[in-house]
């Protein structure tokens, strides 16, 4: 079963990287195409003067001392009661530790190319390594210890993702456990990028994507101390789905800003960014309560020359949807909803146009304000950015962009590069006010 597995698997990889050769092939048309359109279009727009540029230079902006990050893919709710991990390179695997600089410690080597991690049997042992047709044990940790894994060559398959890096097992509660993928900083945003930014865009949005995912993770480092790693894999940080949907491409815009980070007079910056912000971006006190003069709303004149599904919206309901749907959000919300049928909504407006707070009115006149965030995201709506027209219990919304407008918008410096000739030290410096990149 395990040799035709692997047929098939060679099959799939040699067509995907067949297709891999024919979209770069239209890829490099295209972006003949791109630079002969760039050619017609001053290089100096307006909206960018460069002479406010700051000087990053003048500055101490030393390398960052993060080598290595910690990216939670099982915990809590989602806490594994067994792991399997495969070497993609079938050359087994190192058992060990991490230790507190997050280096792997080696404690024995096994030829195995799959093994099964788990709680013992003994309730008050550790965890154990399986191996072999038989899953024989062949490594027990202590009661409160920890488990490493790192292939010796290759990648490991994991919950059907390719990941970079080494493994480690942490008991917690119900005889499950916290899986954390223990990875190098700079494949940790190569595996980042493919998922938060279509891996066929143009190259200087990618660096700009790349600097800015970098940059993420750096500033948030500990972000889940509790369960003991950095960052978890999905949209409430970044999302991470290892090295599947990675290519050349991707892999490059990554090589090519190496170290690289957003930074504001030397200090390493607070990075937001959403798919498209739909015509201007918003303070970061509104969005995130977070006060920094890099993350300050701005109107947006390039995003608006790329067609995308959420350039233009718009949704109706009637007050029992709204109610409904703030019940649905209660657990988000971390509140009680106590509302009757919504009769009347009070969106408070940005300078800018952005939606920053609602008050819900209910039939007895009941009121709720929701501020930032949360205004939009209790809705169902894709951003904070529209117009709301209401009459007879009827809400209709119109809007623009999705996500919630702070910092850079993915769709705009796709724009930037793709129309506008722009690279990805002008889309930074645009996006995130005074800021450089060092």
């Amino acid at each position: 079963m395990r040799k035709i597995r692997k047929i098939l698997c060679a099959a799939f990889c040699t067509l995907l990287l067949f297709s891999h050769y024919v979209s770069f092939a239209a890829l490099a048309e295209d972006a003949s195409s791109l630079r002969n359109l760039k050619g017609t279009i001053p290089s100096e727009s307006p909206e960018l003067d460069r002479a406010n540029y700051v000087d990053g230079s003048m500055y101490d902006n030393p390398p960052t001392d993060v080598e290595y990050v910690r990216i939670g893919l099982c915990y809590g709710e989602k806490a594994a009661e067994f792991a399997v991990f495969e070497n993609t390179n079938e050359s087994g695997f190192s058992i060990g530790v991490y230790d507190w600089q997050r280096h792997f410690v080696e404690y024995l080597t096994t030829d195995h190319d799959s093994l099964t991690v788990l709680y013992s049997d003994v309730e008050e042992e550790g965890l154990v390594v399986l191996a072999g047709e038989e899953q024989e044990c062949i490594y027990q940790s202590g009661a409160n210890a920890t488990v490493a894994i790192q292939p010796i060559n290759g990648e490991t398959l994991f919950c059907e993702n390719s990941y970079r890096g080494g493994f480690e097992c942490c008991k917690t509660y119900g005889q499950k456990m916290i899986v954390v993928n223990c990875v190098g900083l700079e494949d940790y945003v190569k595996g980042v990028i493919p998922y938060e930014m279509a891996v066929g865009w143009p190259m200087e949005a990618l660096k700009a994507q790349a600097v800015c995912a970098r940059t993420y993770v750096v500033y948030n480092q500990n972000q889940f101390a509790e369960y003991g790693f950095d960052l978890n894999d999905g949209t409430l940080c970044q999302v991470y789905s290892g090295t599947g949907g990675a290519n050349w491409w991707t892999d490059q815009a990554v090589d090519e800003t190496r170290g690289e980070l957003v930074r504001y007079k030397g200090e390493i910056c607070e990075i937001y960014y959403s798919a498209g912000d739909g015509g201007a971006t918003e303070d970061g006190r509104y969005m995130f309560d977070t006060e920094r003069p890099y993350l300050c709303g701005k109107v947006d004149p390039f995003e608006a020359a790329e067609e995308y599904y959420y350039s233009s919206w718009s949704q109706i309901y009637d007050g029992d949807d709204i109610r409904i749907k703030l019940l649905l959000k209660q657990n988000y919300l971390k509140m009680t909803i106590d509302l009757e049928t919504i009769a009347k909504l009070e969106p408070e407006y940005s300078a800018l146009g952005n939606v920053v707070a609602v008050t819900f009115i209910d039939e007895n006149g009941k009121r709720l304000r929701l501020e930032g965030r949360d205004s939009y995201i209790a809705l169902g709506l894709p951003s904070c950015r529209y117009q709301l027209k209401q009459s007879e219990g009827s809400f209709q919304f119109k809007g623009s962009g999705l996500g919630h407008n702070c910092g850079m918008s993915q769709w705009g410096a796709k724009a930037m590069d793709e129309v506008y000739g722009y690279d990805y030290n002008d889309i930074i410096r645009f996006y995130f006010t005074g800021a450089y990149i060092a």
